[in-house]
């Protein structure tokens, strides 16, 4: 069995999302230039740390290589034998990327108009917006465009470009003030797909809180999602769903001990 998760809350959260649990009872699971900046309570990883001793756990993340890496407790203290970041852009194996995947999202992405090509729409649509931040491309595969808010000119460039992009291949996801823009074969379900191939594993139990999980949720065995998800409302209307009754960090370790127990 495939037990698949996003990270970010889902599995990690931030320190906005700890408040229901004391201090001590906070694990630390990722340094960012020296601070603690997402945890795990100890319990919820001592849960997963089981679980992946049962089954083949698989994180799966929008996190570019390097930004996974630096969860510590993922990538060194349970070192899963895979995982999907990049938002199924890159599949890493024992640490490294899996260069057979590599080529075929190439091979896919080769098919579309060029990153280049929406470098320049995104330069005229946001390089003199007050309200973005910043614009980065992600492992040579996809943007993120950062607002410091969302003001309603915002969203209507941002329902112009989803069309725009949609013409020419790609898809975009607006996640709070975080703006993707993604080539459609970089999609979390696709990289999952290929590894349960790989692997041989019959069933997926998969776990996720936004819109950018319901795809690989809607096609696993299970799927548990958490209350504070931004696809919760939505995911309760697909079979073989649990909702966890606990919100933030608790929630967590709510969906660990519930998928254990169904073992």
């Amino acid at each position: 069995m495939i037990f698949a998760s996003d990270l970010d809350r889902t599995l990690i959260y931030s320190d906005e999302f700890t408040s229901a649990v004391d201090v001590e009872s906070l694990l630390a699971v990722e340094l960012l230039e020296g601070k603690e900046i997402s945890f795990m309570t100890h319990v919820a990883f001592q849960l997963l740390k089981e679980l992946s001793l049962k089954c083949l756990f698989i994180p799966i993340t929008t996190r570019t290589i390097e930004q996974y890496k630096r969860i510590y407790a993922l990538s060194e203290w349970i070192a899963p034998e895979y995982a999907i970041v990049s938002n199924g852009g890159n599949v890493l194996y024992k640490g490294e990327v899996d260069k057979q995947w590599q080529e075929n999202i190439a091979a896919c992405v080769s098919k579309i108009d060029s990153h280049f090509v929406v470098e320049s729409k995104l330069t005229e649509l946001f390089s003199s917006r007050p309200t973005v931040s910043k614009v980065v491309f992600r492992d040579g595969l996809f943007w993120s465009i950062h607002f410091h808010k969302l003001t309603d000119e915002d969203r209507a460039i941002v329902s112009y470009l989803e069309q725009w992009s949609r013409e020419r291949g790609w898809q975009t996801n607006l996640q709070g003030r975080k703006l993707y823009v993604l080539p459609y074969a970089v999609d979390k379900w696709n990289a999952l797909a290929y590894v349960k191939e790989k692997t041989g594993e019959s069933h997926i139990v998969a776990a996720g809180d936004g819109e950018l999980d319901f795809i690989f949720m809607k096609n696993a065995y299970k799927a548990f999602c958490v209350a504070h998800g931004e696809i919760a409302r939505r995911i309760e209307t697909l079979p073989r769903v649990h909702l966890t009754k606990e919100h933030g960090i608790k929630a967590g370790e709510e969906l660990l001990r519930e998928i254990l127990l169904a073992m």
